[in-house]
């Protein structure tokens, strides 16, 4: 979940400072108040594009910085890992917009590009809005949400090792096919790589170990200090009752003499000696552990060297750094290939065999299991537009062969939109768009390699099917692409019945809608609060709203406020009577009254 959020110079806001909740956040203010600063703010800070436009008059530069707690197993763990970018169970972005240059961004205190922070950033938060560009418009996607909902988040890890390593055996068949001059160039490059991977040593156990000690080094000094503090206070105080340790003495010897007129007290006795224990036992493994106190900087730049090593060889190898020592005998093992090509051919065409048979068999279980659960996602979807608003509309899922274009080919047929997202990826270097370096081709020399060739031309790391959202908003309309079926409020809503669906098996476990009750009112309304509300049991969900029926269902509410004079945004929190006052407001509208009082009272009550 989002944590915490600052905003500095963006738009017109000097400084805001927000801490955000679990659950259901409404946010309202009057039109025009700046409310959509924080969804623009966050869109920002997830790497959307940032306009030097958005710095506020007369600043140099904006920034906006934000905290996000992550759970164990949370997709965006992994994500931080393989970039080497990962810090405890928090993640801290910050975007800096400045006048006159490129926009800056960072994970974790260190430097990435825009396109780092927008693939974390689908891991982190998906924005509804009418204004957004969000998953829902993309069949990536769509097909996201339907594997969530399928539970195929393994079994999709399973069929991209299965893919990696058909193109690996991909790429190796085609230089064998190269031969001559080709082959005696990769043999010398596999000899350089070789020779620098052997110099690291590289293994997954010196990895774990280094990852350990590069995390604390910066803290040891802290560590230490700390420690030693922590001993101090639990057992070496400099006085008879400063410590812990010698609190918890001193009582069982006072207990101790009233024992004999009270017999119960000598089991307390006892619990207090055996917590004496105890202390003392932690506070000599604390000591133990940091005797040594903090490292050199000779020690650290080693730590660092090292740490870097890893890190620039797993990028240059594109694998995990604890994978290297893998890469390494896979180089080996190619290199040794070519020394005899006839009997490498054979040898790729048994591992392709192999590889091949267990992704074809994960892919069929994938997409049985999003047939299934697109036969029960559609008609639930369908069952809660009838609630938001849209009587008569439905939704369908449907899933297409992919018939061998890429998955970049496949999600840009959805929608002319999704070019940027496209660009992003392959500026990303996802392995998606490097496929037709990866296919093999069919003028091969060797009839192994042409049969290997036809069988892989149609697979792809997300399987064989795309999926594509169709939807009809009105009744007696067919259904159509999103991006053409629905207005910005209907999709928001489409958008929430999906997630209200799905429940606590989306993807990212923070969503914010943008006036998703656009155009709505009664009884519509009241559901769509009612839908928001569950959904916040167990996502964290931020909603911009006018309505006071939707305001009234939050966990939390906030408000926003603009003092026009000095053109200056301000967010606040509301609780009792307060919060009474501005769902008031929102009913009946500036002049409040005992019956619209009463009123506010009473729909914050029935929520």
């Amino acid at each position: 979940m989002i944590d915490w959020l600052e905003i500095r110079q963006l738009a017109i806001a000097e400084h805001l400072q927000l801490e955000f909740g679990p659950a259901f956040t409404a946010i309202t203010g009057e039109t025009g108040s700046g409310k959509s600063l924080i969804v623009d703010a966050v869109g920002v800070l997830l790497g959307d594009r940032a306009e030097n436009t958005l710095i506020r008059a007369q600043a140099e530069q904006a920034e906006i910085e934000g905290g996000f707690r992550l759970n164990a197993g949370h997709p965006a763990l992994a994500h931080l890992r393989e970039n080497g970018l990962d810090s405890g169970d928090e993640c801290i972005l910050r975007r800096v917009v400045r006048r006159d240059k490129p926009s800056r961004a960072y994970i974790n205190g260190r430097s990435v590009n825009a396109s780092m922070m927008r693939d974390l950033g689908r891991e982190l938060v998906d924005i509804h809005g009418q204004h957004e560009h969000h998953s829902l418009l993309s069949r990536a996607g769509q097909l996201q949400l339907l594997d969530a909902a399928a539970g195929n988040t393994e079994l999709l890890a399973q069929l991209g090792a299965q893919y990696d390593a058909l193109s690996e055996i991909r790429a190796r068949l085609r230089h064998l096919r190269e031969g001559g001059e080709n082959a005696r160039a990769r043999a010398e490059l596999l000899e350089a790589y070789i020779a620098e991977l052997e110099a690291l040593s590289p293994s997954a156990e010196e990895w774990q170990k280094l990852e350990q000690r590069q995390k604390r080094a910066h803290h040891e000094r802290e560590l230490a200090d700390e420690t030693r503090a922590v001993v101090l206070q639990l057992r070496d105080g400099e006085n008879e009752n400063a410590s812990m340790a010698a609190s918890l003495d001193d009582c069982a010897r006072r207990l101790q003499k009233l024992a004999r007129h009270d017999e119960r007290l000598g089991k307390i006795v006892e619990l207090l000696n055996g917590a004496g224990i105890h202390i003392n036992e932690a506070a000599e493994q604390l000591r133990a552990l940091y005797a040594g106190g903090a490292p050199d900087a000779a020690e650290i730049a080693e730590i660092e060297a090292k740490f870097s090593q890893y890190h620039d060889l797993s990028r240059k190898h594109r694998v995990l750094p604890g994978l290297l020592s893998e890469k390494l005998e896979s180089l080996r093992e190619e290199f040794a290939g070519l020394q005899d090509p006839q009997a490498e051919l054979q040898h790729l065409q048994a591992k392709h065999a192999e590889h091949f048979s267990a992704y074809q068999k994960l892919a069929v279980e994938i997409g049985a299991r999003r047939r299934e659960s697109a036969e029960k996602l559609a008609p639930a979807v369908t069952e809660l537009m009838q609630e938001l608003g849209m009587a008569g509309g439905r939704l369908e899922i449907l899933l297409h062969d992919r018939g061998g274009k890429s998955d970049a080919e496949t999600d840009g047929e959805n929608s002319d939109e999704n070019a940027d997202e496209k660009i992003a990826a392959e500026n990303a270097g996802e392995t998606d768009a490097e496929n037709d370096d990866e296919k093999i081709s069919a003028e091969t020399d060797g009839e192994h390699e042409i049969e290997a060739a036809d069988e892989t031309r149609h697979i792809s790391r997300r399987g064989l099917e795309s999926a594509e959202f169709a939807a009809s908003a009105n009744p007696g309309l067919p259904p159509k692409p999103l991006t053409k079926a629905a207005s910005g409020g209907e999709l928001s809503r489409i958008s929430l019945a999906i997630n209200v669906a799905l429940a606590a098996g989306a993807p990212t476990s923070t969503l914010i809608f943008d006036e998703v009750d656009v155009g709505i009112g009664g009884r519509v309304a009241e559901v769509v609060g009612e839908k928001l509300r569950a959904l916040g049991a167990n996502r964290q969900i931020l909603c911009i709203t006018h309505l006071s029926q939707v305001a009234a269902k939050g966990h939390h509410h906030w408000t926003v406020k603009k003092r026009a004079e000095a053109a200056e945004v301000a967010v606040q929190p509301l609780d009792g009577a307060a919060r009474v006052e501005e769902i008031a407001r929102m009913t009946a509208g500036a002049e409040l009254t005992p019956q619209s009082l009463a009123h506010a009272e009473q729909m914050l009550q029935s929520a």
